[in-house]
C-alpha cells in the first residue's frame, strides 16, 4: 500500500465541493487541519475525522456556516483560538455510487489533510490501481495538481486502539459496528449494556476512557 500527499489550488475543487463553503470559512479561519479519520466508508459517504479549527481574531466556531452533510459531534478541546472537534460528514450515497468504480472504496484518507491560504493538501492511501484511479478522476475535474509525497505505508486501523484494554476495545468496536457514532445512532447506550449485561453507566465509563485513550494519541 502507499500514501500520497497533494496538494491543490483550493479555488479550482468546486466541481467536487461547495466553492462557497470553502470561501465562507477561509474568511473567518487561518487554518483547518484534519488530526485524524476515525471512521471512513466509502461506499455511504460517512466520514468520522478529529479537526482542528485555528479561527480568525474576533471569530468562534460557531460562526462557521456549516453545510447539512456536515455535523459537529463534540469540542474535544478549546484554547484561547483553536477548537480541537469531532466532525461528522456524509456525503450523498448516490454521488459516492457513481465513484465507486473509480475504485475508491478502496481509498483511505490520511494525515496531512489541512486546507489554509488557498491551499488544500490532503494525503490517500491505497493500492497502486486505485490511486492511479483517483488521480485521474481528480485530474479530470479540478485539472493540475501537485503531488507533494510518494512512499510505501502500512495502514493498521488497530493502531488507535493498542493502548486500550480488551474490554475497552470489545465495546468501541461493538459501539462502531452497531451504529452508535452514527447520525442518528443506531443503537442506544442502553441496548449496549443490555448486550454486555453491564450498567449503562459502566458502558458510558468504558467509552469514555476509551475515546479519551485514543484522543491522547491523536493529539500528543
Amino acid at each position: 500500500m502507499r500514501k500520497i500527499t497533494l496538494e491543490i489550488d483550493f479555488s479550482t475543487v468546486g466541481n467536487l465541493f461547495p466553492l462557497d463553503f470553502f470561501s465562507s470559512v477561509l474568511s473567518l479561519i487561518d487554518r483547518v487541519e484534519a488530526k485524524s479519520f476515525l471512521n471512513i466508508d466509502m461506499q455511504k459517504g460517512v466520514k468520522i475525522a478529529i479537526v482542528e479549527f485555528t479561527m480568525k481574531s474576533g471569530h468562534v466556531l460557531e460562526d462557521i456556516p456549516f453545510p447539512p452533510f456536515a455535523k459537529i459531534l463534540n469540542v474535544l478541546a478549546h484554547h484561547e483560538n483553536k477548537f480541537l472537534v469531532l466532525i461528522h460528514i456524509q456525503y450523498d450515497p448516490s454521488l459516492m455510487s457513481q465513484l465507486s468504480p473509480f475504485g475508491l472504496d478502496h481509498i483511505f484518507y490520511e494525515t496531512p489533510a489541512y486546507l489554509n491560504n488557498d491551499r488544500l493538501v490532503f494525503s490517500i492511501l491505497g493500492e497502486h490501481d486505485e490511486l492511479s484511479s483517483f488521480l485521474t478522476l481528480v485530474k479530470k475535474f479540478i485539472g493540475d495538481l501537485t503531488i507533494l509525497r510518494i512512499q510505501n505505508h502500512t495502514y493498521n486501523d488497530e493502531s488507535l486502539l493498542s493502548g486500550l484494554t480488551e474490554r475497552q476495545k470489545e465495546i468501541l468496536i461493538k459501539a462502531k459496528q452497531s451504529g452508535y457514532y452514527e447520525i442518528p445512532r443506531k443503537i442506544s447506550t442502553q441496548a449496549l449494556a443490555e448486550e454486555f449485561r453491564i450498567s449503562k453507566a459502566a458502558v458510558l465509563e468504558h467509552l469514555r476512557k476509551a475515546e479519551g485513550k485514543i484522543m491522547m494519541k491523536v493529539i500528543q
